[in-house]
């Protein structure tokens, strides 16, 4: 059996956990979590800490769930599940905030916090002493993979300090050090406006650093945007495993949500700016064209029969990128990869964004020479096939895995294409070789979008048939 360069890309999905209250317009918490970490390509578990009665605009009232079930709630997914990361969001009373300061000492397993105490309306959204009970025993548990992520009125709550310029910040960032928090992530969203921008601030050791964004004109109406912020911060750091790289995506991520708010209808007159908007994880419209090229591609390639014989035995993949890719989280495939089902190729799971491990890295090290490719495919290598591609004008190229560097697995895909590109100055329509021990001999179509993907499978298509039609005739 042949071994895949990389391990089945569906195992490697990171679970996060969110522990927040029930929101039932799915603007915000917990429901806005899941959304968030569906959007990223990490699967999220779930503690609800509290159910609410809200609409976009303002919270009408809550309970909290009883502290022996948040406590079982907890305790089982940490004990049966690897959780990478959790976050903390709306925590009702104190015996609460004890419980989590008991699972994060027991599972070690680092918490983004993200401390809200009202609604955007102004409703509390927990028991008087929920501020000292932090401050006094939840805090101190922070280590230095934890985060707190408040915004300038969670600050002054907090700390009593006032955010009204960067010095501030220094202020408040040394006080919550002295609480035992030495990284926070402060949410320029309520901070004062510069040059129309928003400025968010991480505080690590003594100094900041700023992430400035756009300030999205008649986007001040939102609801739910710090739940999201700190879902995506969580997903960034499972997925990217750095402070500073994920707060860098999740800056990007949460920029471009503004561009798409969503205005859910209501049943009164209200024109739609006057609506509270919610943020939508999934309304990039680039986003969704190449999720539809990636299900079109997709659709002709499981339509034909003959293509199950260019499924390998590491399975498929179709991995379609967006312009300007700048990671993995930009290039769209196949969750699970295609395999063979009663001789058809099949889909394992969804088309999504974030999936695809060996043809994502392959795609984005071939866009670093060619920024057009956006496409590519891994399909499966018989020798007769490389004459019979050829003679339908497909340009292939063969590396020799031979002379292969020794290097780590992670160089693989950058050593294919550079290999390539070094002798041809450009990316042919398939790179391709016959393997070595443990290494699956393979076929890499490249194509600059779904429908130039497809026009070469098409190709393919006719290729494989005409070869197979030749064969039975000689028997």
């Amino acid at each position: 059996m042949i071994i895949p360069e990389n391990e089945n890309e569906s195992h490697k999905k990171p679970l996060v956990l969110s522990i927040a209250g029930s929101d039932p317009t799915g603007g915000a918490g917990i429901q806005a979590d899941l959304r968030t970490f569906e959007s990223l390509g990490v699967h999220g578990f779930t503690v609800i800490t509290a159910i609410t009665v809200q609409t976009t605009e303002k919270v009408l009232d809550w309970e909290s769930i009883s502290t022996d079930l948040v406590r079982t709630q907890l305790h089982t997914i940490l004990e049966n599940y690897p959780i990478e990361f959790m976050k903390c969001g709306m925590v009702p009373n104190k015996e609460i905030i004890q419980i989590i300061k008991e699972v994060k000492e027991k599972y070690e397993v680092p918490l983004i916090f993200d401390p809200i105490l009202k609604s955007g309306s102004g409703k509390e959204l927990s028991e008087k002493g929920i501020k000292e009970s932090m401050i006094e025993n939840l805090f101190p548990s922070f280590n230095e993979t934890d985060v707190l992520t408040p915004n300038s009125k969670e600050v002054k709550a907090l700390t009593g300090i006032e955010i009204k310029k960067v010095d501030d910040i220094l202020t408040a960032g040394k006080k919550f050090e002295q609480m035992g928090i030495s990284s926070i992530l402060f949410k320029g969203g309520h901070i004062s406006e510069e040059k129309n921008q928003v400025i968010d601030y991480l505080y690590q050791d003594g100094g900041i650093e700023m992430f400035p964004h756009k300030r999205v004109k008649n986007a001040t109406k939102t609801h739910g945007t710090g739940c999201i912020f700190s879902a995506a911060l969580t997903g960034n750091l499972a997925i990217y495993r750095d402070l500073y790289t994920a707060v860098q995506k999740t800056e990007d991520q949460i920029e471009r949500y503004f561009y798409h708010l969503y205005y859910v209808p209501t049943k009164n007159e209200k024109s739609p700016k006057e609506k509270v908007a919610i943020l939508d994880t999934t309304g990039d419209p680039q986003r969704k064209e190449v999720l539809r090229e990636v299900y079109d591609v997709y659709d002709y390639f499981q339509s034909k029969v003959l293509f199950s014989k260019l499924v390998p035995e590491v399975k498929t993949n179709i991995s379609i990128s967006l312009k300007d890719a700048k990671g993995k989280e930009d290039v769209a495939a196949v969750e699970g990869r295609i395999t063979v089902v009663n001789d058809k190729p099949h889909a394992c799971g969804p088309v999504k964004f974030n999936v695809s491990n060996h043809t994502a890295r392959l795609l984005l090290t071939a866009q670093k020479r060619d920024p057009e490719i956006r496409a590519v495919m891994n399909l499966k290598y018989k020798p007769d096939y490389i004459e019979a591609l050829e003679k339908v004008g497909l340009y292939l190229f063969e590396i020799e895995r031979e002379d292969e560097e020794t290097a780590v697995e992670n160089n693989t895909m950058q050593w294919v294409i550079r290999e390539s590109y070094k002798k041809l100055e450009k990316i042919p329509d398939i790179i391709w070789d016959i393997g070595e021990m443990g290494k699956e001999p393979m076929l890499r179509l490249f194509a600059r979008g779904g429908k130039d993907l497809t026009e070469k499978l098409s190709k393919i298509h006719y290729a494989i048939e005409k070869l197979e039609k030749n064969k039975n005739k000689q028997f």
